[in-house]
């Protein structure tokens, strides 16, 4: 950015022009990265950096909201890289996120992800802490207890490469990791531009409540509950008014992660992958006895190497409207490819106020060395034709596959919560 002038306030509803202001009016060349409105609307925090000065260190300015003024201004150690800006709750501090390179006088804090805590209205730093590295994003909780964070693990399996999201919730007094939540892992191909970004975090936001914490990447939207007892009991009292007790600080796991419903009902679907062979090989050697004593989480892992449950997508219904979701095979270099097709209008008449979705629809599945962008097209594919009346709750195309030598059996599932819930009023109506 750059120019005679960055900021300008304008007068609502005619946009009128009544003050601007520069970014910086000692450097043209300022790039604005973030910007942050305080709870209060009565000031503005922005970070950037000058893109002349390839080491230059971050700036983070802020402006009184009414007057534009300048009313306090910080730096970030140089090379930092990817900031993120947050106002607390109360609006008296500032919060900066940032991964440090390191640089001149800050080369010793090469490979760290520091948060930065400052004063919002002299700019004085109060606290910092360190984070996982490779964090990106950054929210508090409506009460200002908690921070949390993103970040991207990769682990190879059987020599691939796998990657996934893990979200951090941190006390924000403490500065200590107190809680996990995960992301599913995807395998991303070794080679590839851009492999394995559709894992990683684009926003992370907590709910009004606080009770719960939301986190999106290109492929999934997915929602944790917030445990009870992540902070010390006497911290939230001295927050809160009305709050009962609660226990000591440990790291815990997240709630169960929800995957977001659509904004609107309609189909959801999932594509799986059974293996066969080890399948026949499980129940072959059998043991009722000591499959007794396996805990849950054993019988789960067992079931886990049998079958693989991809995440949940929702078609977009409407007339010849086609949605695709590609998939890693598991423990082989090949992809999975479902599609969903809608043929004509029909499909889109409603149940009541719900729409309706499996009605003349196709579900395709296909793997093969590389993803097709329409399965219901792909060589060797398998396809299902839906045409119900209006009451077909769950429908499914399967096939069975030959990879590296063993039998697969690869299948695409939808189910319609319309049609269930209007195959329950209609057994309710007949009963009475």
């Amino acid at each position: 950015m750059g120019g005679e002038y960055d900021f300008v306030k304008l007068s609502l509803p005619d946009c009128s022009v009544l003050e601007t202001t520069k970014l910086d009016p000692d450097n043209d060349s300022l790039r604005l990265h973030r910007w942050t409105m305080s709870p209060k609307n009565d000031a503005f925090a922005y970070i950037g950096t000058s893109w002349i000065e390839a080491h230059g260190s971050y700036q983070i300015w802020v402006r009184d909201a009414s007057t534009l003024k300048q009313v306090a201004r910080m730096s970030l150690p140089t090379g930092s890289r990817r900031p993120e800006l947050a106002y607390t709750p109360l609006g008296d501090e500032i919060v900066a996120r940032a991964s440090l390179r390191g640089g001149g006088e800050d080369a010793d804090l090469v490979g760290t992800d520091r948060i930065f805590v400052f004063d919002a209205r002299s700019g004085k730093e109060q606290r910092f802490f360190n984070t996982k590295k490779g964090d990106s994003g950054l929210a508090i909780s409506p009460d200002g207890l908690l921070l949390a964070t993103a970040r991207k693990q990769e682990e190879r399996r059987k020599g691939r490469r796998h990657v996934r999201s893990l979200i951090s919730v941190y006390d924000f007094e403490a500065g200590e990791e107190i809680a996990i939540g995960e992301f599913p892992w995807r395998r991303a191909p070794e080679n590839v531009p851009m492999s394995g970004m559709e894992t990683i975090v684009r926003d992370i936001s907590f709910t009004p409540d606080g009770k719960q914490l939301i986190a999106a990447t290109s492929a999934a939207t997915r929602i944790w509950d917030i445990p009870e007892g992540l902070v010390p009991s006497e911290r939230i009292e001295s927050r809160c008014t009305d709050c009962g007790p609660t226990e000591e600080p440990s790291k815990k796991q997240l709630g169960q992660a929800q995957e977001a419903d659509p904004i609107e009902p309609g189909d959801k679907c999932h594509a799986y992958v059974v293996d066969i062979d080890a399948g026949r090989e499980f129940w072959e050697n059998f043991d009722e006895e000591d499959w007794a004593r396996k805990s849950d989480e054993e019988k789960r892992a067992v079931a886990a190497e049998l079958e693989t449950n991809f995440d949940h997508f929702y078609p977009e219904p409407g007339e010849e409207e086609l949605t695709t979701r590609t998939y890693p095979f598991p423990g082989a270099d090949r992809e999975i490819t479902a599609s969903v097709y809608y043929t004509d209008e029909s499909m889109a008449a409603k149940i009541g106020e719900e729409s309706h979705v499996l009605y003349s629809v196709f579900l395709c599945i296909a793997e093969g060395k590389a993803p097709y962008e329409n399965a219901c097209e792909a060589p060797g594919n398998a396809i299902a034709e839906v045409a119900d009346t209006g009451y077909n709750v769950k429908s499914r195309v399967k096939t069975r596959v030959l990879v590296n030598g063993r039998s697969y059996s690869l299948g695409l599932e939808c189910e319609s919560p319309a049609a269930l819930k209007a195959l329950t009023e209609r057994s309710e109506t007949d009963n009475n």
